[in-house]
């Protein structure tokens, strides 16, 4: 799974114009592989996280937009770390992020 995370990262920013993706994720991913090794799910971060309803929408509003075919990635990914990180959230804002994630509207099929 975190082979697949990575590479749709890598896709989000070469979609997003970056030519050289590895120089953004090689760091990213080798300290988020060692916070998550060492403490869990607990060292999850990010928008869904926080609880940052607007964030998340603003990410799939790009994703769909610009590289689509990414958008139930993002959803997929973003779902796991809704039930394994977010805990502390309020009913509300999960169910918010939770809508968010369940809209399949762009359901093509991922390619590199």
């Amino acid at each position: 799974a975190a082979g697949a995370a990575v590479a749709v990262a890598r896709q989000v920013l070469l979609g997003a114009g970056v030519a050289t993706p590895r120089r953004v994720l090689g760091p990213l991913v080798e300290a988020s592989v060692r916070n998550v090794l060492q403490d869990g799910s607990t060292a999850l971060t990010g928008p869904v996280v926080r609880g940052d309803v607007g964030t998340v929408a603003r990410h799939l509003t790009a994703l769909d937009a610009d590289v689509p075919r990414l958008g139930q990635a993002y959803r997929a990914l973003q779902a796991v770390v809704l039930d394994q990180g977010a805990a502390g959230l309020d009913p509300t804002t999960r169910a918010a992020i939770a809508a968010l994630l369940a809209d399949a509207r762009h359901d093509a099929p991922w390619t590199d």
